[in-house]
């Protein structure tokens, strides 16, 4: 009576264990089909995404000062199409932001913010950039002066397009944007 009970629990633990096995696998292959709907990349890419988050979210507890953790953790999230996840992560990084950091803080949050279609938070970004960097970054003139075509803002629009010629800039395609304004 002991074997047959003994081998009936095995057997149960067996169908227990390749049950789960099949459910993950459901669970997981859902997950990949999801993402590669939601942002209309292949089964590879989201696989290889979907590793970084777990790569990078590793390394964020193993050493949470490290920017450039924060960076590709965003970025997995961004390219699966979690564009929220990816600003909450900007946003968490609990030191001090300054010097390279404080430019790609404000920087990629801007980028996101573009790809959301909301210019006037990527414009606040921008705008952080030249008040903390003094022009050192050429190209937040210009890609202000793009939000502010795109928020129908003339005056903004020049504004920053007249301090990107002063850089040296310039922009045939955005100069007659400008001018039909």
């Amino acid at each position: 009576m002991k074997k047959k009970a003994l081998f009936l629990l095995g057997f149960l633990i067996v169908v227990a264990i390749l049950s789960a096995v099949f459910y993950f696998d459901i669970i997981e292959k859902s997950r990949i089909k999801y993402y590669m709907q939601k942002a209309g990349i292949n089964q590879e890419e989201v696989i290889k995404n979907l590793d970084n988050i777990k790569k990078w979210s590793d390394k964020i507890q193993e050493d949470n000062s490290n920017f450039d953790y924060y960076i590709e953790l965003a970025r997995a999230h961004r390219y699966l199409g979690n564009t929220d996840k990816s600003i909450e992560i900007y946003k968490s990084y609990p030191y001090e932001k300054q010097g390279t950091v404080l430019y790609l803080y404000h920087n990629n949050l801007a980028k996101i913010y573009e790809y959301k279609k909301d210019c006037e938070e990527a414009n606040n970004h921008y705008l952080e950039i030249i008040k903390n960097f003094k022009g050192q970054y050429s190209n937040t003139y210009l890609f202000l002066t793009k939000n502010y075509i795109i928020l129908q803002d003339k005056d903004s629009a020049w504004k920053y397009y007249i301090e990107f010629q002063k850089t040296g800039g310039e922009d045939i395609e955005i100069l007659k944007k400008l001018e039909k304004m």
